[in-house]
């Protein structure tokens, strides 16, 4: 896919929601790098946001800074969101996990954490002052996508 492609792709969705297409950000998703935070970032914002105190286990993720952070006795999976995700995908992809989660619970899902201010999207701002949206999750127990093989 082209950044092109990309911009035409989302442009219809733009434009229902009147913003004009040259609103989309200077990059893509596919060309943007991964956030990037210092370790003691990380957990300082974790203490501060979630009141969670733990040690961090860098996840892979494609665009994104992911953590597995291990407190005494849970897991969590704390996914910091690149700053080119439209805010969109992001509430969106937060209200499905919600969704599934009361409608059918016995799904293995991971169950999103509210931070101290009962929310369950979290903003901090990366070295240019961007904010970024993270969201912590409880961990589950499986293979990592990033490990999984497909048999062909």
């Amino acid at each position: 896919m082209t950044d092109q492609q990309s911009i035409k792709d989302f442009a219809p969705t733009l434009e229902r929601q009147n913003k004009p297409v040259s609103s989309l950000p200077d990059t893509t998703l596919v060309t943007s790098t991964p956030p990037s935070f210092s370790e003691n970032e990380v957990k300082t914002f974790l203490k501060d946001v979630y009141g969670v105190i733990g040690g961090l286990t860098p996840l892979p993720s494609e665009r994104d800074l992911n953590y597995l952070v291990t407190t005494e006795t849970k897991k969590y999976v704390l996914r910091i969101s690149n700053e080119a995700e439209p805010k969109e995908h992001i509430d969106f992809g937060t209200a499905l996990l919600t969704h599934v989660e009361e409608k059918a619970p016995h799904l293995p899902i991971p169950s999103l954490v509210l931070n101290n201010n009962d929310k369950l999207i979290s903003t901090l701002n990366n070295a240019e002052g961007k904010e970024l949206s993270a969201r912590l999750a409880k961990y589950h127990d499986g293979i990592p996508l990033s490990k999984v093989t497909v048999d062909q």
